[in-house]
């Protein structure tokens, strides 16, 4: 059994679960833990196939005896050495993976999304406060500082009451026949919440979410597949909250010429902020006389000036991997308070409770579908 260890002065020891040289996000992940002198990845099980699992250790700086050919090896003869592990393998594997580090109290940090079923996530949700641990998920697009910026600003009520907001997240994955990169197996198969809710479509929850600090209540959902391989490659949400505010999520793999078109908008009874992820240093505002500004991480900040967010001056952009960093550093704060036996909530950390939500969202967002009509959500898990 893994014994909590106190924690000490010094980096945080983490350990790899996916990730391999072979994995979409496996050196972003890497790059990102140790930017800013935090934390050293000590091992790894990083890959299923042996070639590449040896590989990877030695791009990560790992010795022969760090470098498992078996997850459940690693973290039986690791469990007291590492302070976290990161779990990076495909999505349809975290909920072994995670439910098992849960059991043994080991903290973790997944990447979204923790699982593909709603029924998965609630089991975990329930371990997590059974056992008390530490689970953390990876949602990076929090991580960018004009996000959290246009966050502050509203909880500063410059843009008034919130009335509607349009967030989408276009790419064109399933139609640019000369992309660099191949789409994985086990996205081509959807559950129940298609793949491209759990790829594209979490993240719009978790920024409308983390934005606005409200819940949907009701959704109506319209699926589209447009592709040869049948399996949902566009999808449009209408979204209701009680407070009166109003939304829609645009997801699509079907966006030619769109790389990744994240864009969020909201409109309040004051004035509108945009953000695109392709331009992450500007937030343009609008206010009600007509006036637009812009906004960088040089302007008179409410967030984005503070120095952790300015690794170097305004004017030389901090972009994707900055923003993964600036989420681990959030979890790391929360992380020492954990093994510090303090309260270690933080508004820009993600648990299971926030995933339950999210799945909980995309469930009625299938049902909707399924059955052309709005659905309520249940809000009391």
């Amino acid at each position: 059994m893994y014994k909590k260890q106190k924690f000490r002065n010094k980096k945080l020891n983490i350990a790899f679960i996916g990730g391999g040289s072979d994995s979409s996000i496996g050196m972003v992940h890497y790059c990102a833990v140790q930017m800013d002198g935090r934390a050293n990845v000590i091992c790894g099980s990083l890959s299923n196939n042996s070639k590449e699992n040896i590989i990877s250790g030695k791009k990560y700086n790992l010795s022969n005896d760090k470098i498992y050919s078996d997850w459940k090896e690693l973290i039986n003869k690791e469990k007291n050495n590492i302070d976290v592990v990161v779990v990076l393998t495909p999505t349809p594997s975290h909920f072994q993976i995670v439910k098992r580090l849960i059991e043994l109290k080991v903290p973790v940090i997944c990447e979204k999304p923790i699982v593909s079923k709603l029924s998965d996530c609630l089991i975990l949700h329930k371990l997590q406060k059974q056992h008390k641990s530490f689970v953390a998920v990876i949602y990076n697009y929090t991580g960018y500082p004009l996000v959290r910026e246009m966050k502050a600003r509203i909880e500063n009520n410059q843009i008034g009451k919130l009335e509607y907001l349009e967030f989408e997240m276009p790419q064109d994955a399933f139609i640019n026949q000369y992309k660099s990169y191949s789409i994985q197996k086990w996205r081509m198969h959807d559950q129940f919440i298609p793949n491209i809710c759990l790829d594209l479509g979490v993240h719009l929850y978790n920024l409308s979410s983390f934005i606005t600090n409200q819940n949907p209540y009701t959704v109506f959902s319209e699926f589209g597949k447009f592709s040869t391989n049948k399996i949902v490659d566009h999808v449009n949400i209408l979204i209701k909250y009680k407070s009166g505010l109003k939304g829609s999520f645009w997801l699509s793999k079907r966006a030619a010429g769109i790389r990744n078109g994240l864009k969020l908008r909201i409109f309040g009874s004051k004035g509108s902020f945009e953000w695109l992820q392709m331009n992450p240093e500007i937030l343009k505002f609008s206010d009600e006389k007509g006036n637009l500004f812009t906004i960088d991480r040089g302007s008179k900040n409410l967030e984005c000036s503070k120095q952790k967010y300015n690794r170097f001056r305004p004017g030389h952009p901090s972009g994707f991997i900055e923003a993964f960093a600036n989420m681990y550093n959030d979890i790391f704060n929360s992380l020492v308070l954990f093994y510090q036996n303090k309260p270690f909530k933080n508004k820009f950390v993600f648990g299971t409770e926030h995933s339950v939500a999210s799945l909980n969202l995309f469930h009625s967002a299938s049902l909707s579908n399924k059955k052309k009509n709005w659905q309520k959500l249940n809000n009391k898990n």
